[in-house]
């Protein structure tokens, strides 16, 4: 065994490990045999795929002529690994389905990942409105949140949203932005989402029944929302063809 593969193999354990937590949380269930050999495959594709995403993206910094040295590095690779756990979902949901993933997967995974950018500045707006956030703890969350989605494909349930907002008013206190000075704001902004990560971890196993129950519920209330959206397509496509034969006749 080389000593790349001898790191690599704790980091894809590792990585996989935390979906199976999720998938467990999210489901109440353990996964399946298939599901956990699913997870690692997922987990080797994202690995594989950071590096040339951030090979990617230091490219494109440096041809904006602002590349920072010190901190940029680290920058890009948060953003990196935002970027390829979308690609891993997107894989893996094409895995579960049977199917072969697409090739266009990493430009699906940097639209939807815009997107989410963009999206972030009105969720900050609401977190701080409904939550009584400060803007900077807002911020995190908000970030916490879209990350949360770009992994999962789901939106938090109720129990963990709560928890989130809770998270960044402790995060707040614990690092406050003093501490950029010593620090520096690329290895604050790690700290924060490395121990915000592993503060949700530990209040999704406390609340996991409550979390299953209501993920249960929100894929009930899909399922109905679409099977009113397909009756609604089929009496919309019945309405067009009996007009089209009136109009013939």
């Amino acid at each position: 065994m080389t000593l790349e593969l001898k790191e690599r193999v704790p980091l894809q354990a590792e990585r996989a490990a935390n979906f199976l937590f999720y998938a467990q949380t999210l489901n109440g269930s353990e996964p399946t045999e298939k599901e956990t050999k699913h997870f690692l495959l997922r987990a080797k594709y994202e690995l594989d795929r950071i590096p040339h995403i951030k090979e990617k993206l230091t490219d494109e910094w440096y041809k904006r002529g602002n590349f920072n040295e010190k901190k940029d590095p680290l920058l890009i690779h948060m953003i990196a690994e935002r970027q390829a756990s979308i690609e891993g979902r997107l894989f893996l949901e094409a895995k579960q389905e049977g199917l072969k993933p697409p090739s266009n997967i990493p430009h699906l995974a940097e639209a939807e990942f815009k997107a989410h950018r963009a999206e972030a500045k009105t969720l900050v707006q609401e977190l701080s409105t409904h939550s009584s956030l400060s803007e900077n703890a807002a911020t995190e969350c908000a970030k916490n949140v879209l990350r949360h989605q770009e992994t999962h494909g789901t939106k938090p349930t109720n129990t963990q949203m709560t928890a989130m907002t809770e998270i960044s008013r402790q995060i707040e206190v614990k690092y406050p932005n003093f501490l950029e000075k010593d620090l520096g704001s690329h290895n604050l902004v790690y700290l924060r989402r490395m121990d915000a990560d592993s503060m949700l971890r530990e209040r999704c196993y406390e609340n996991r029944h409550t979390i299953a129950q209501e993920q249960d519920m929100l894929k009930m209330q899909e399922k109905a929302l679409l099977k009113i959206q397909k009756q609604y397509i089929e009496k919309e496509v019945l309405r067009q063809k009996e007009r089209e034969f009136s109009i013939s006749i």
